[in-house]
């Protein structure tokens, strides 16, 4: 809340949610929130299958993205083992992209001993990319 507060001059948020999120952390006092809504084409998204039925097991969570510390690649599998010790089998995790911290990722997923659960895929082709979101 300290750093929402006095250090970061402005918090860019995805969501109302987010930004309600820093604020509680920030005690209503944040310095600057600004909300921004991704935008994608079309095209890329065109070739995703519906989206299966939310009972199916094991439920599946897709990372695609830059393995980068900063974009939260390598708490993924701590996500995964906590999720593991409540729902054993229930979910599934793959790790889609490359960069600076592919190797980090691949000792952080043996050191919370979640390599049955959660795959680093490495990078693929945006029809990939549309068939792994069409399976999540």
């Amino acid at each position: 809340g300290l750093f929402f507060m006095r250090f970061a001059s402005a918090s860019l948020c995805v969501s109302p949610e987010c930004m309600r999120q820093v604020s509680d952390l920030a005690r209503g006092q944040p310095r600057r929130l600004l909300e921004f809504r991704p935008r994608y084409e079309a095209s890329r998204l065109a070739g995703v299958p519906p989206t299966p039925s939310h009972d199916m097991r094991p439920f599946r969570v897709v990372f695609v993205g830059r393995l980068t510390r900063d974009k939260g690649a390598l708490d993924l599998p701590i996500a995964a083992r906590l999720v593991e010790s409540e729902l054993p089998g229930q979910v599934c995790w793959s790790i889609w992209g490359q960069g600076e911290a592919e190797a980090e990722l691949q000792l952080t997923i043996s050191a919370e001993t979640v390599g049955h659960c959660v795959r680093s895929c490495g990078w693929a082709a945006p029809a990939k990319i549309a068939e792994v979101y069409g399976g999540a």
